[in-house]
């Protein structure tokens, strides 16, 4: 209640707090004036001025793709009490209904990098305020679910071996990107001899196959599909050269 000083313009009978005063005490001079002059006498300092807790007025909210590999931004909301506020952030992975959340470890920035192990679920995030007063936190609503990233070729597949009826050729998946765990499935096809009118070979749907006879003078090629939460995507080989007979 000591080191007081007088507050610019506070000459009424009534005076509004501002967060300036928090931590402070306040008390009030009252000067008496008649024809014989004026006496001034001083109130006791109150109790130290405290803090408005914050309260949220509008809850957290989450934006971006909801992706494998995509980054997701966290808004704090809209939130009153005293100032300076500062906030928190806790990411929490649900299951497919937005229930049953648990935090993720070490996702306390505003953004979030989604990963593999995101897909299938629902997000969302806890902002904690605080000030001087203490702390709040509001959570902001489910997300929808986080898809999976879909396959992509970024290699075609290949086929190795000697085309001559009797060998075995085989196929390679070629190289893929995509939200993982990803499964391949395969299909050959025989083609003409300038490797067009292409069609597949009944029961052809293994990694490896014998060359037959009927496939002299003919080219091949595989079809590789590759399959994840986020569907289906298929990439052919190049044509091989012509199928010879034996000698």
């Amino acid at each position: 209640g000591g080191s007081c000083s007088n507050i610019s313009e506070a000459v009424a009978s009534t005076l509004k707090l501002l967060s300036g005063a928090v931590g402070s005490t306040v008390r009030v001079v009252v000067t008496a004036t008649n024809a014989a002059g004026s006496v001034s006498a001083t109130s006791p300092a109150t109790g130290l001025v405290s803090a408005l807790l914050p309260s949220n007025t509008g809850l957290p909210s989450i934006s971006g793709l909801l992706q494998d590999g995509q980054l997701l931004s966290g808004s704090t909301g809209s939130w009153t009490g005293t100032a300076p506020l500062s906030y928190s952030y806790q990411w929490q992975l649900c299951d497919g209904s937005g229930a049953g959340c648990s935090n993720t470890s070490k996702a306390i920035a505003a953004t979030l990098a989604l990963s593999a192990g995101d897909v299938g679920s629902t997000l969302r995030i806890v902002v904690t305020a605080t000030n001087s007063a203490g702390s709040t936190s509001a959570t902001s609503s489910a997300t929808s679910l986080v898809g999976a990233l879909l396959p992509s070729n970024t290699a075609v597949p290949t086929i190795s071996g000697l085309l001559k009826v009797g060998q075995i050729l085989s196929a390679s998946t070629g190289t893929w990107t995509g939200t993982a765990p990803i499964t391949y499935k395969y299909q050959w096809q025989n083609c003409g001899l300038l490797g067009t009118s292409c069609s597949s070979i009944a029961n052809a749907i293994a990694s490896t196959l014998k060359l037959e006879l009927a496939q002299v003078g003919l080219t091949l090629r595989v079809l590789v599909t590759a399959t994840n939460a986020g569907g289906s995507v298929q990439a052919p080989s190049a044509v091989t050269g012509l199928i010879a007979g034996l000698l």
